[in-house]
């Protein structure tokens, strides 16, 4: 999947930087104090699972914003409360047109050949979701780089943080060329559980910048996020 390959050779190259890093004692911008910490972030999404922001037509980035509050118990791990909120618009990947599904008005996917007499819908090349995903969870914060004497004291984090969710959608289809509206108000609350890595550097004493890959497990779906981000 491209936003897979992308973030793979962006971590890698940051990840790479990180380890040449110079480990010097940064005590005026260390985020990794054992202390109860509450925290902002916003920025850009980009999503993967039945449509894409990497549309057939074109490229649709989406914008995060959220909250955190946690614990840090040492320069490695944390646990913390996370709720976060993200709007999508996606669109069919490049690599299904072929196979040119129809979504009927009962919100099944049917072949070409199969399709209903006097069903509704519309063909997935035609489909532009708009999308309002929230977030409310718990998840276990794991820096990799916190492991290494040479890069725990430096400005970059590595983090792994497996996490569990209750995460709410909130969807609209619409024809792609006319925008005019095929379903509203697709509303679903589900248990979502997965995990999220996260490569950040510290900019101040209270404010760094990153990039988050988040893959959401749900019912019948995957659900892969990245995010550029700013946290405070």
């Amino acid at each position: 999947m491209r936003i897979t390959r992308f973030f793979i050779l962006l971590l890698a190259t940051i990840t790479f930087s990180a380890t040449f890093v110079r480990a010097e004692e940064l005590d005026s911008l260390r985020q990794d104090r054992v202390s109860f910490y509450v925290g902002a972030h916003a920025g850009s999404s980009i999503a993967e699972s039945n449509f894409t922001s990497f549309g057939v037509d074109k490229f649709r980035p989406g914008w995060n914003a959220g909250i955190n509050a946690g614990y840090r118990f040492t320069s490695t791990w944390s646990l913390e409360l996370v709720a976060s909120w993200n709007h999508l618009s996606l669109s069919v990947q490049d690599c299904c047109i072929d196979y040119n599904y129809f979504l009927g008005s009962d919100l099944k996917r049917y072949h070409p050949e199969l399709i209903p007499s006097n069903m509704n819908g519309l063909y997935y090349n035609d489909i532009l979701s708009r999308t309002f995903v929230q977030r409310y969870g718990l998840q276990v914060n794991f820096n990799l780089l916190g492991i290494f004497d040479r890069t725990k004291k430096g400005p970059w984090r590595l983090e792994v943080s497996p996490n569990i969710y209750a995460v709410n959608t909130h969807s609209n289809l619409l024809d792609r060329t006319s925008k005019a509206s095929f379903q509203k108000n697709i509303v679903g609350w589900h248990l979502g559980y997965g995990g999220q890595l996260f490569s950040s550097y510290t900019l101040t004493e209270n404010m760094l910048v990153g990039i988050q890959k988040i893959c959401v497990m749900q019912k019948n779906f995957v659900k892969l996020i990245q995010k550029f981000t700013i946290m405070i």
